[in-house]
């Protein structure tokens, strides 16, 4: 795990780590997280102008790629050359393209198809060990649901708030 505040990561890590069985390294920087780990997932702002946080160059066979910043944080170079680009919504991000979101001359990369095909089984995920796949899932509420499942169990275990009628 990396980020640019030391404090933060730590306390991500402290609050993380007991509620899982794998261990979270803390790493010392984007490249070293890049070139160690075989998924990688930013979430930062979403930019018109990407910051290529991750070269291109530090990318390799294998990878999946998590961008829950659009096109901010990795190398423009990585999406265009992915074996398979997946969106949760290509309307979605044909819109943010149209918008400027995505160089002009190159427009959206070309989608494979949408993750709800893939976990419908209408299309094939990872078919290789060699694929780069990169999964942008920035319009549906999935981490929205998430957080409202933890925050409702927390509310329910606290005996705080008010259940409405459906």
């Amino acid at each position: 795990m990396y980020g640019p505040h030391d404090d933060t990561v730590d306390a991500a890590i402290a609050e993380v780590q007991p509620q899982i069985d794998v261990e979270i390294v803390k790493a010392k920087s984007v490249q070293e997280v890049a070139e160690k780990c075989e998924t990688l997932c930013s979430g930062t702002i979403i930019l018109r102008e990407p910051l290529c946080a991750v070269k291109n160059e530090w990318i390799h066979k294998g990878h999946t790629i998590l961008p829950l910043d659009l096109n901010t944080f990795f190398d423009l170079k990585t999406q265009y050359g992915c074996d398979k680009y997946i969106v949760d919504s290509e309307e979605e991000h044909q819109s943010f393209a149209e918008i400027g979101y995505f160089p002009a001359d190159k427009g959206l990369p070309k989608v494979y198809c949408e993750t709800g095909e893939v976990l419908a089984g209408l299309k094939l995920g990872r078919e290789s060990e060699d694929e780069i796949i990169v999964c942008s899932n920035i319009g549906m509420s999935v981490n929205d649901v998430a957080v409202g499942k933890a925050i409702m169990l927390k509310a329910l275990e606290d005996g705080v708030g008010t259940k409405l009628p459906l």
